[in-house]
């Protein structure tokens, strides 16, 4: 795959903004889902309306049956319990809770099983008939219930003790329903409830897939029970509620929840617009134009949006600054290697030419001179090829590598050692303690600390007297401990002190100095969070002091 082809497969951070707020619009839509643990909620609710509704019709059938068993002439003489005999049954289920009989909802869509459709009531008989009270008090409540109906919605039945329908709101009168679970049970004194699947609905109805509860009915039996005997059932049924009608009632709500949703969402996308995506885009403008090498660029690489951006656009600017360093400075150690590689090369081709156009008329005086000029140039080739070296390794080092490989140090100990080396050497080399140092511990790399001091001693006796003599002297201030290096040569001009730290830079180029010692010195001391400067001397010293600053060491 290409590279272009990456690029256009690859989303924008804009479109990875939106599609995000897309998804945050939707998971209320998608919440519907979870709204379907509300259908159970709707269900119970209704069956509690038809249970209340149950309960007012059973008291008002009592109530209309007592009025008519008492003008019912009796016949035999005894107690009007032997006529309520006549006209009920006695009860399977007896309740345990003496007159208050409180009925809690029990139907779940999840727990509840969903019946078939109500089995077609039977017909009567012809030495079937309904009970002659029922049928009376029946004729009076039927108006009743067709007209509540037009409110309540529930289509309402009630049967005698024989499960013969007596009062409908429908055009059942007259049926038989004992063959209904519901009615039977309830004609055992009973109460119960149940769902069934409407007429002519499939099992499995996708077409209204948002509600089940358009597909089912909820059934409610109520047996009627007086004195202990059941004189019949009221039996209710209606469709549960569903989501759709829910939300359609709470459809003012939901436009404005939706409208509101929308502006938070594109007030979201502007926000990150303006503070992710703008902001990012500019950075990349700026990260272009610096790779084209605009320097008014790097310094521009500062970001208005969030603080992890802010945050990109320093380090950004910090890389471009450090990029713009090294390439500066691989331009001028190019042009300086350049330099110092061309004189010597010159010098050797130059030699090289004269010895093949002259070597058989040459003295051997002349010759063993033009070999000993080739020898030195070789030599000073050799030195600058080291010292190079040592140069690029101190400054590309990897200062996270070289942090981890610190370890604390004894100052103290290694100057001493660094005076032991030299005492056999045509240099004094002497060492003195200040009393202000607390703890000679330093966190550094004891191996580069020694080579950039050797750097220095060395520089001290190439620049220096015939007995070069070198004064190290450890002193401490605040944090930090300093080495003082001090020489006796001839020092160092004032026009020659801001260039003498310099790469290549020297004033014993003939003597075949490369001015690369103090260089990898300040390298390898930067590299361990440590500096070198060119410091004044004291009154009347002589020579050139350097100063040497590393970090100290505490111990936890």
């Amino acid at each position: 795959m290409s590279r272009n082809l990456r690029s256009l497969l690859r989303p924008r951070l804009r479109t990875v903004l939106i599609l995000l707020n897309l998804i945050v619009l939707l998971l209320p839509l998608a919440g519907i889902q979870v709204l379907r643990l509300y259908e159970s909620a709707l269900v119970r609710q209704t069956e509690s309306e038809l249970i209340a509704q149950g309960a007012f019709i059973a008291a008002a059938y009592r109530n209309a049956f007592d009025r008519v068993l008492a003008f019912e002439p009796p016949i035999q003489k005894g107690r009007q319990g032997s006529e309520l005999e006549r006209h009920s049954r006695a009860p399977e289920y007896r309740s345990s809770k003496g007159h208050w009989r409180h009925r809690p909802a029990i139907l779940d869509l999840a727990e509840s099983t969903i019946l078939e459709p109500q089995p077609t009531p039977l017909e009567l008989s012809d030495a079937s008939k309904p009970d002659s009270l029922a049928y009376i008090v029946g004729q009076d409540l039927e108006t009743i219930l067709k007209d509540a109906q037009r409110i309540t919605l529930a289509a309402i039945r009630i049967t005698d003790f024989q499960g013969i329908v007596v009062a409908t709101t429908g055009e059942d009168r007259y049926l038989d329903l004992s063959n209904t679970e519901e009615v039977a049970q309830a004609l055992k004194g009973k109460n119960n409830s149940r769902l069934r699947r409407k007429e002519g609905q499939p099992e499995n109805n996708a077409i209204d897939s948002i509600s089940r509860t358009t597909r089912i009915r909820a059934f409610v039996a109520t047996p009627i029970v007086m004195d202990d005997r059941v004189l019949g059932v009221v039996l209710l049924s209606r469709t549960p509620a569903n989501i759709v009608q829910a939300l359609y009632a709470k459809r003012t709500l939901l436009i404005q929840a939706i409208v509101l949703m929308i502006l938070v969402v594109v007030l979201i996308a502007y926000v990150a617009s303006r503070t992710i995506v703008g902001p990012l885009r500019k950075l990349t403008e700026l990260a272009r134009a610096a790779s084209q090498g605009d320097p008014d660029a790097i310094p521009n690489m500062k970001s208005r949006g969030t603080a992890e951006i802010a945050e990109l656009g320093e380090e950004l600017a910090h890389m471009g600054r450090n990029l713009d360093y090294r390439r500066r400075y691989v331009q001028d150690f190019a042009r300086h290697v350049s330099h110092e590689f061309k004189t010597p090369i010159a010098a050797l081709s130059g030699a090289i030419e004269i010895m093949e156009d002259h070597a058989e008329t040459m003295t051997i005086a002349d010759r063993n001179g033009f070999l000993a000029n080739m020898s030195d140039d070789v030599a000073h080739l050799n030195r600058l090829t080291e010292q190079l070296l040592e140069l690029a390794r101190a400054d590309m080092i990897n200062t996270n590598q070289q942090a981890d490989a610190q370890s604390s140090i004894d100052l103290d100990q290694l100057l001493h050692e660094l005076v032991r080396c030299y005492e056999s050497n045509k240099v004094v080399v002497e060492y003195q303690r200040d009393t202000s140092v607390k703890s000679s511990d330093a966190q550094v790399d004891a191996d580069a600390i020694t080579a950039a001091l050797t750097q220095l001693v060395e520089n001290a006796i190439v620049h220096g007297k015939t007995t070069t003599q070198v004064e190290l002297t450890l002193s401490q201030h605040k944090d930090r401990l300093l080495i003082d290096v001090q020489d006796n040569g001839k020092g160092i001009s004032q026009g020659n002190r801001a260039k003498i730290l310099q790469p290549f830079f020297t004033t014993e180029r003939a003597s075949g100095s490369t001015g690369l010692g103090l260089a990898i010195a300040q390298r390898l001391l930067a590299n361990q969070g440590g500096t070198l400067k060119l410091m004044d001397n004291p009154e009347q010293a002589q020579g050139c002091r350097f100063q040497i600053s590393l970090p100290q060491h505490y111990s936890s």
